[in-house]
C-alpha cells in the first residue's frame, strides 16, 4: 500500500498542481475508488463505500465528484497517466537502443509491481472503451504514446533506422502487443507470476525484432536475456 502522501506527489506530478487539503482529498478519493475496482469489482463503487474507506460523508464525496461515472473515470485517467510518468522515468539516462528496449519492457511490469491495483483499473479502461469514445479516445492516445515511445528506440539503432517509418510503426505496434498480452496473462491467469512473465516478454521481444529484419544474430548475456549482436547482424 502507498500513503496518502505518495500518490499525491504522483498525482501532483502528473496533474501538475500543488496538493491542496482538498487536492489531497481528492486523491484519496481516487485511491478508495481504485482499491474497490481492485478489491471488489466496479458494482461496489458508490459515494457511499467511498466515503466509508476515506473516512467521509457521502455528501463530502459528492462535493468532489458530482457524478459516480466521473469519479471512476477520474481514477481510469489517473492510472493511464501514471503509467505513462513511470514507464518514462525508467528509460531516463540510457542511451543506446537495446537497453533502451529492454528497459521499455521491463518498465511496464514495473509500474504494475509497484501498482499492483492499477491492473484491474486497466482491465476496465479495455470493457470502458468498447463502448465509450470518451474512454476510447483515451485508451487510443495512451496507446499511441506507448508506439511512438517504441518506433523512437527502435529507430536508434542504424539497420532498424534504414526500415521505412510504415515497417517501424507496425514493428512497435507488435511489440506493445506483446507487451500487453504478457501483463494481462500475469494478471488474469495462473500460468505465469509477473516477475517471469517480465523476464520471459523481455526475451519474446528481442527475438521478434530480430526477425522483423530477417538478419537477427542474438547473443546471451551473463543475465541469460538474449541480446542482439551489433553491427551487419542487427
Amino acid at each position: 500500500m502507498h500513503s496518502d502522501l505518495q500518490l499525491a506527489e504522483l498525482y501532483q506530478d502528473i496533474l501538475d498542481f500543488k496538493p491542496r487539503q482538498k487536492d489531497l482529498r481528492t486523491v484519496q478519493v481516487i485511491s478508495a475508488v481504485i482499491d474497490l475496482i481492485a478489491e471488489e469489482g466496479i458494482d461496489e463503487v458508490t459515494f457511499e463505500s467511498v466515503g466509508k474507506r476515506v473516512g467521509m460523508a457521502r455528501s463530502h464525496v459528492v462535493y468532489y465528484f458530482k457524478d459516480r461515472n466521473e469519479m471512476i473515470r477520474q481514477a481510469v485517467r489517473f492510472v493511464g497517466h501514471s503509467a505513462q510518468r513511470i514507464i518514462s522515468e525508467d528509460l531516463v539516462g540510457i542511451a543506446d537502443w537495446e537497453p533502451l528496449l529492454k528497459a521499455y519492457v521491463n518498465a511496464n511490469f514495473n509500474w504494475l509491481e509497484q501498482y499492483p491495483r492499477h491492473a484491474a483499473v486497466m482491465l476496465l479502461l479495455y470493457y470502458l472503451a468498447s463502448y465509450s469514445k470518451k474512454e476510447r479516445d483515451f485508451h487510443s492516445q495512451l496507446r499511441e504514446t506507448g508506439r511512438r515511445r517504441l518506433e523512437a528506440i527502435l529507430a536508434l539503432s542504424p539497420p532498424l533506422k534504414k526500415l521505412s517509418l510504415a515497417r517501424r510503426r507496425a514493428m512497435a505496434r507488435a511489440l506493445q502487443g506483446v507487451v500487453t498480452g504478457a501483463l494481462l496473462d500475469a494478471f488474469t491467469t495462473r500460468e505465469l507470476d509477473l516477475s517471469t512473465a517480465k523476464k520471459e516478454t523481455v526475451q519474446v521481444v528481442l527475438e521478434i525484432v530480430a526477425g522483423f529484419v530477417g538478419r537477427g544474430s542474438r547473443r546471451t548475456c551473463t543475465d541469460g536475456v538474449p541480446s542482439i549482436a551489433s553491427g551487419a547482424s542487427l
